[in-house]
C-alpha cells in the first residue's frame, strides 16, 4: 500500500478509533493466511529427495571402464596427430591426448638442418608425429617430425627409382671416391666413375 503525505495528515487528524477501524479495513483486504500447499520444515517432503544410484543404469566401475575406453594406447611406430602448444629451444611440447605431453626433441623436428625449431613448427599448428619412444618414468612420449619425413622422402625415390627418372640436385660436399648430394631430404653418393665433367670435384660443390 503507498502512503502519500496527504494520507497522512489525514491519519493524524482522525480519532484513534477511526485509526484502528481503518488498519483493520486494510488488513482484511490482504490475504496472509500460509497456503496449505507448502510444506513445514517438520515435513519430510520438503527435504532435498535422496536419489537411488542403482537406478541410474551404471555403477561407478562400469563408468571408469567407459572412459578407459577412450584412453589411447600409444606405442613407438605409431603415427599420430598432435598440437604445438609450447616450443623451447631444445625441442617443443606436443599434446597428442595422452595424459602427459609428449616432447620433441630439435634434433628429430626434420630431416633438414634447421637453425631453429621456429623454422619449423609454430604454436597452435596440427600436424603428424612419430612416436620414438615408450613413455618414460615420467609418462612422457618422445616424438619425432625427422621419421615420418624419412618415410616418405625413401617412398619417392623408390618410385623415382622405378619410373627411371632423372632429377636435379646439388653437389654439398666431395671425398675421393666422389660426390655428396641430397635428393628428396636423404644424402645420395654419385661415384666419381659417374660424374661426367672434366671439372675438379671440388668444383662441383654449390656455392665453391
Amino acid at each position: 500500500m503507498t502512503v502519500t503525505p496527504s494520507d497522512v495528515s489525514l491519519l493524524e487528524t482522525g480519532s484513534p478509533i477511526d485509526l484502528e477501524q481503518e488498519i483493520a479495513a486494510e488488513l482484511d483486504l490482504l490475504d496472509l493466511a500460509i497456503p496449505e500447499e507448502v510444506p513445514t520444515a517438520d515435513d519430510p517432503g520438503s527435504r532435498a529427495a535422496v536419489r537411488d544410484m542403482d537406478g541410474v543404469g551404471f555403477t561407478l566401475e562400469e563408468f571408469a571402464s567407459l572412459l578407459s575406453k577412450y584412453d589411447y594406447n600409444f606405442k613407438p611406430g605409431d603415427v599420430v596427430k598432435g598440437t604445438v602448444f609450447a616450443m623451447e629451444p631444445k625441442g617443443a611440447m606436443i599434446d597428442i591426448g595422452a595424459k602427459t605431453a609428449a616432447f620433441m626433441p630439435m634434433q628429430e623436428v626434420s630431416i633438414n638442418r634447421v637453425e631453429s625449431i621456429s623454422d619449423v613448427l609454430e604454436p597452435g599448428e596440427v600436424r603428424e608425429f612419430f612416436i620414438l619412444s615408450e613413455e618414460n618414468e615420467d609418462g612422457q612420449l618422445t616424438l619425432s617430425i625427422r621419421r615420418i619425413e624419412y618415410q616418405r622422402a625413401w617412398e619417392r625415390v623408390r618410385q623415382l627409382q622405378k619410373e627411371d627418372a632423372t632429377i636435379y640436385s646439388e653437389v654439398f660436399a666431395t671425398n675421393r671416391g666422389g660426390a655428396l648430394v641430397r635428393v628428396e631430404g636423404l644424402r645420395g653418393f654419385i661415384p666419381g666413375s659417374h660424374i661426367s665433367t672434366r671439372k675438379p670435384k671440388e668444383d662441383l660443390v654449390a656455392g665453391g
